[in-house]
Order: C-alpha cells, then sequence, then structure tokens
C-alpha cells in the first residue's frame, strides 16, 4: 500500500505560496475548495515513512482515491483529537465515497508514541487507518518538511515534554499531488464537501 508524504500546532507555512479556496486557484474544482490551495501542487509522493508494523509508506493516494495525511501525537489534548474526530465525520457524511479515501497520521512525538499506541488511537477514529511512525528524525522532518508541516518537540527545565505542531490535514492525490489543506476548524461538512470534489 502506498501513501506518500507526512509532517506535523505552528499553524504558519513559511516559504510556501498559499492561495485560499476563493482567489488564484488554477482550476474550477480548486475554486470551489473550502480548503487552502497551493500552487503548484506541492509532490509528495517522493517521501515515505514507516507504519506501526515498519512497513513503507510513500505518500500517495490509491488509483482514483485521495490520501488524508495528519501530523499529530496521541497525548495532544485537544486540537488531535478534535480533527481525527471531524475527519470520522465527514467520512461519514460520504457513504461509499468513503471507501476512496485513506487516512494516515504520522506522530511527531515518536519518544512517547508507540507503534502500539499510536496504532490504537488512530483506529479509534478511522477503524482502517494507518499509523505512520518513525524513531529517524530526519526521515520524519524531511517528511514534514515536503508538506510544509513544521513541529517541534521540546523538554522544559522540569522535564514537562511540550509539543508544538502544524494543524493542518493535508489532501493528496493519485499522482502524489498535495491539492487541498484543511486548518484546524473546518467543519466535516466542508471536509466532505472537498473530498467529494477531488474524487
Amino acid at each position: 500500500m502506498t501513501l506518500r508524504m507526512p509532517i506535523a500546532a505552528l499553524a504558519i507555512v513559511t516559504g510556501l505560496v498559499v492561495f485560499s479556496a476563493c482567489g488564484g486557484s488554477s482550476t474550477p474544482v480548486d475554486e470551489q475548495l473550502a480548503g487552502i490551495v497551493r500552487t503548484p501542487y506541492p509532490d509528495v509522493q517522493l517521501v515515505s515513512l514507516p507504519d506501526a508494523d515498519g512497513v513503507e509508506h510513500n505518500f500517495q493516494a490509491e488509483d482514483d482515491g485521495l490520501l488524508l495525511v495528519y501530523f499529530g501525537y496521541t497525548s495532544c489534548p485537544d486540537v488531535c483529537p478534535t480533527t481525527m474526530s471531524d475527519v470520522s465525520a465527514a467520512l461519514g457524511l460520504m457513504g461509499d465515497k468513503a471507501d476512496k479515501v485513506q487516512v494516515a497520521m504520522a506522530t511527531v512525538d515518536p519518544g512517547r508514541d508507540t507503534g502500539d499506541i499510536l496504532e490504537k488511537y488512530v483506529t479509534a477514529f478511522v477503524p482502517d487507518g494507518i499509523a505512520l511512525r518513525t524513531d529517524d528524525a530526519t526521515a520524519l522532518k524531511t517528511a514534514a518538511d515536503a508538506f510544509g508541516a513544521p513541529y517541534e518537540v521540546t523538554t522544559t527545565d522540569d522535564g514537562d515534554i511540550e509539543v508544538s505542531h502544524t494543524p493542518y490535514v493535508y489532501v493528496v492525490d493519485d499522482q502524489g499531488q498535495l491539492r487541498d489543506q484543511w486548518n484546524f476548524g473546518t467543519t466535516d461538512d466542508d471536509m466532505a464537501h472537498d473530498m467529494e470534489l477531488l474524487l
């Protein structure tokens, strides 16, 4: 199974040209999307991360499908569970079309997110979701950079771990191109609308 690209709440995307759904897009579909469209579309298909079982996944959707990619962590108190819940609800609105959508969450906190913990977390929201995890800091950063998805994990003087990560969900097509992205707070209706248009 292939995917194609990851990485992950810093909401600022730097060094990239970002267009809103209503302006500057190159196709009619883009102009109707509720999310953010970046042009040219970032190509993420050459980047990969392993799943909880060590199987490598490229960031590219299956034929005629979509791949949703999210970078977060299981200890996240609010943004991550809310986002994953919204994604699950959006898929529920799509009926049989949801079968053409894969969901992958990559942890930016592999020190605490074991493969088992991450897999249980992801599949609690999306039963066939893919849990991506690596201890290779370079591989994780490379994947995240391809998406324009910043993150940072730091330890305070008191020993507490603090994590910041992008809040975006990234929508990748079967060519490995990043076609759309949703900020935190995008409704499940808008997510479903965008996915149906892109499919």
